[in-house]
């Protein structure tokens, strides 16, 4: 054979390669969905009012779904996420809707409006394969409303209703109370800060964690801190705004994984951040002068718990 003859064998046998690798992956592409895999679509979350939380999705599992459970977890930025599980129903058959709702205000658990929620599906199918959804997120809010929103640097407020006025005075007093309290306690609220505004007490109640109702009839709630990077405003006059971002600020200064601020310092720094301390100052006085004041030791606790 001559070198010619060789060389051009080589090639030829080297062209035939190519060839069939270009083929096998013509061939190959891509794998080809399972025929009997379950998919999911048409993710849904409904929410009525403040005390559930209804999540659905149609799903289709050509081999029958033997178990469908919800996984979800509530953002918490300083905390970590809290997450739970819920054994959802559906109807039998190849293509049907699971459906679970979460109680989100009872004896055993309060989720507050305005959370941010992650969620996916867990379904078995008869053969006993198990698919995960991709996850999905949400924000619960009181669905008796129609929100709107408007954020500013870090800070979100929520508000229904005709009162855009009011909550742009939440918002600016939040922002301002924010950061003297930083200035004061030398520390940064290193996430963003959502405010939740009710249009009166009496409105936003039924978002409230339960209490006794002894508790209810002594009380007004002007405002609550929620969670690390939640407030509920009910009453928006500056300094109830004031006092509950405060505690925010607080919290990040002081609250560690295996202690917390004590009560007194927390609401303390929260009435010295008001403009004026109302009632506050007069009954300060007249304690001096009956020589009633509390000692520091006995403030390491709540002196009463609401039944």
């Amino acid at each position: 054979m001559t070198v010619w003859m060789a060389r051009a064998s080589r090639l030829g046998v080297a062209a035939l390669l190519v060839a069939l690798l270009l083929g096998a992956s013509l061939v190959v592409g891509p794998l080809p969905v399972r025929a009997d895999e379950i998919t999911v679509s048409n993710f849904k979350v409904s929410s009525e009012d403040p005390t559930s939380i209804t999540f659905s999705a149609r799903v289709i599992a050509p081999a029958t779904l033997e178990a469908a459970s919800l996984l979800f977890r509530v953002r918490n930025p300083k905390e970590g996420d809290v997450g739970g599980t819920g054994r959802a129903t559906f109807a039998p058959g190849a293509e049907t809707d699971v459906t679970f709702t979460l109680e989100t205000r009872s004896s055993v658990r309060y989720i507050p409006t305005g959370s941010h929620f992650v969620y996916q599906w867990e379904l078995v199918d008869a053969d006993g394969d198990t698919f995960l959804s991709e996850e999905q997120e949400f924000l619960f809010l009181d669905g008796r409303f129609s929100w709107e929103t408007r954020t500013e640097g870090n800070i979100t407020v929520y508000w229904y209703g005709g009162n855009e006025g009011l909550a742009v005075g939440v918002l600016g007093a939040a922002a301002d109370a924010i950061a003297d309290a930083e200035a004061l306690l030398q520390a940064k609220v290193p996430y963003p800060i959502r405010i939740m505004v009710w249009a009166s007490e009496s409105e936003g109640e039924l978002a409230l964690r339960p209490r006794g109702g002894a508790f209810d009839e002594q009380v007004i709630t002007g405002g609550q801190r929620v969670a690390p990077d939640l407030l509920f405003v009910l009453e928006a006059s500056v300094d109830v705004v004031r006092h509950e971002a405060t505690h925010i600020v607080t919290a990040v200064a002081g609250d560690g994984p295996f202690s917390r601020v004590p009560a007194w310092l927390d609401e303390g720094t929260a009435v010295y951040m008001q403009n004026e301390l109302a009632g506050y100052g007069t009954a300060l006085d007249l304690a001096i002068q009956q020589d009633r004041t509390l000692l520091l030791r006995s403030l390491q606790s709540p002196s009463n718990i609401p039944t």
